[in-house]
């Protein structure tokens, strides 16, 4: 739904996401070799730039996600039924 231009998209950048010109968040690239984004977008009193700057810290180059959300998804699956 939104333009994003990520051809250029090294590791650890972030490219605006744009509804009708509108910046309402951002795609990451989160590692050299991921081919798919990571969206950020804000919150209640966090801008889309400021929600950037608090994920890119967070990003490791052996996982495709934030290290929180990567550690809460694993301990989510440990409780999921075999």
């Amino acid at each position: 739904v939104g333009a994003i231009d990520d051809e250029n998209l090294q590791p650890g950048q972030a490219s605006p996401v744009r509804v009708s010109g509108e910046i309402l968040g951002a795609a990451v690239r989160p590692a050299s070799r991921s081919r798919k984004l990571l969206y950020v977008s804000p919150g209640r009193g966090v801008d889309v730039e400021t929600a950037v700057k608090i994920v890119l810290p967070l990003l490791t180059s052996q996982k495709r996600l934030p290290g929180p959300i990567d550690a809460a998804d694993r301990l989510s699956r440990s409780f999921r039924p075999d």
